[in-house]
């Protein structure tokens, strides 16, 4: 009698055992099925060469810079709100750049590439944090109201904020972006 109880007991224990584990198990399977893909260190690199290197629009205003062909259109627009009142809005001009010679633009080239890459590097470890910020803050200096001091300004915005701290990276060196 003894025998038969003991077999049920353990028939009872491994049908628990199976169930245990089908719910857990698909669980887990459930979770790896649902889970979000995870970004490369490739795909942040992507991300930040489209971040922080100039656009084909960027770099043509500051060749129109260089050669002074920039024109500023003044006009106003009209627009009446709620039948209440007009309202003036001035649309947004395009940014003006600061003209550079051709030694200066490929020197502020080289610099912000050398702040890419050493951006990219931090990336890997924090190593190349401080000399990013260094190069960084030499374009801010030099080439002041150019499309590579804005881009700088995007590399330092994107700086964890320990690193902000560390290396005291004030609000008007950085413009955050998202």
């Amino acid at each position: 009698m003894n025998n038969f109880w003991v077999k049920i007991i353990s028939l009872a224990a491994i049908v628990a055992g199976l169930i245990i584990f089908v719910k857990f198990g698909m669980k887990k399977l459930d979770d790896e099925i649902n889970k979000p893909p995870q970004t490369t260190i490739s795909d942040q690199f992507r991300k930040d060469n489209e971040k922080f290197r100039p656009s084909e629009d960027e770099l043509a205003a500051q060749a129109a810079a260089n050669e002074q062909r920039v024109s500023v259109p003044k006009k106003k627009i009209e627009v009446k709100a709620d039948d209440a009142k007009e309202v003036a809005i001035e649309p947004a001009a395009p940014k003006v750049y600061r003209k550079l010679d051709e030694i200066e633009d490929i020197q502020a080239q080289r610099l912000l590439e050398q702040a890419i890459f050493h951006r990219k590097q931090s990336r890997l470890g924090g190593m190349g944090v401080k000399k990013a910020v260094e190069i960084c803050r030499e374009i801010i200096e030099k080439y002041p109201q150019t499309i590579y001091e804005e881009k700088a300004k995007v590399i330092l915005g994107s700086l964890p904020d320990r690193f902000k701290d560390r290396y005291k990276v004030t609000n008007d060196e950085m413009i955050i972006t998202d």
